[in-house]
């Protein structure tokens, strides 16, 4: 998802595929769960439920951009009014909830804990382990190692992405609880050293230029790891933090 033109033909080229991408991934989530349905089984690794309700906001972030950038959708023979009308006309949102109507009362509820407890367990297991990897190797082999590894070390921020969007989505629960506490670890390990372990990543800027093209808000502050890192040296992390809360 790393932007590889720079400026307006790039931005359109970068979110027009994005707006694709979404629109694809929602439609492939409706179309798996309905299999489910039909079937009586579903795999959770699919995350057939939090495909199904983080697709449309990132569709409408980039929607978004696309309209506050002006950006020019005629190469790809559309425009942005085109592609609501179209969006509009697939009626995505009714199919949706004509489909959720189906599941048994309360599996809906069961399956989105499942399936963000998962990614947020994935998350903070990723971020252990990339943290170990860091403190076992000699510097230049981490180096290296992290290079290679980028795709999969870069997974930590859009784990942390979809859990920040879908964890408000749980009920109050004891489970609930604990999850946050799993992720609130995970956090302060990120936040008191990653700029350290995911250092070859923002040397390589492969971090600050995801977070460009998806538009990623300081508020999500993991995505800002470099300027953490900066706050740190100067002994202003907390203040750089409360900044990103106002």
């Amino acid at each position: 998802m790393t932007r590889t033109l720079d400026g307006v033909e790039g931005d359109a080229r970068h979110v027009f595929h994005q707006i694709l991408l979404a629109s694809k991934f929602y439609l492939d989530a409706l179309g798996r769960l309905a299999q489910e349905i039909a079937t009586g089984t579903y795999q959770l690794r699919d995350f057939t439920i939090t495909s199904l309700l983080s697709n449309p906001i990132y569709y409408q972030l980039f929607l978004d951009a696309a309209q506050s950038r002006n950006l020019d959708f005629s190469p790809y023979d559309t425009s942005i009014a085109k592609i609501e009308r179209r969006w509009a006309e697939l009626n995505f949102d009714a199919r949706r909830a004509e489909l959720l109507a189906q599941l048994p009362p309360g599996e809906f509820e069961h399956r989105l804990f499942e399936e963000v407890a998962f990614q947020a367990r994935a998350y903070a297991t990723k971020v252990s382990v990339i943290r170990g990897m860091w403190q076992q190797m000699a510097t230049e082999e981490y180096e290296e190692f992290q290079q290679d590894d980028e795709l999969a070390d870069l997974e930590v921020f859009t784990l942390r992405d979809t859990v920040d969007l879908l964890l408000p989505m749980l009920p109050a629960s004891e489970e609930k609880a604990e999850l946050q506490e799993e992720l609130a670890a995970a956090d302060e390990l990120l936040r008191r050293e990653g700029a350290l372990f995911f250092g070859p990543l923002l040397r390589m800027g492969s971090i600050q230029q995801m977070r460009e093209a998806q538009f990623e808000p300081r508020e999500r502050w993991w995505w800002y790891l470099d300027e953490i890192g900066q706050a740190q040296s100067w002994g202003l992390t907390s203040a750089w933090m409360k900044g990103q809360a106002r």
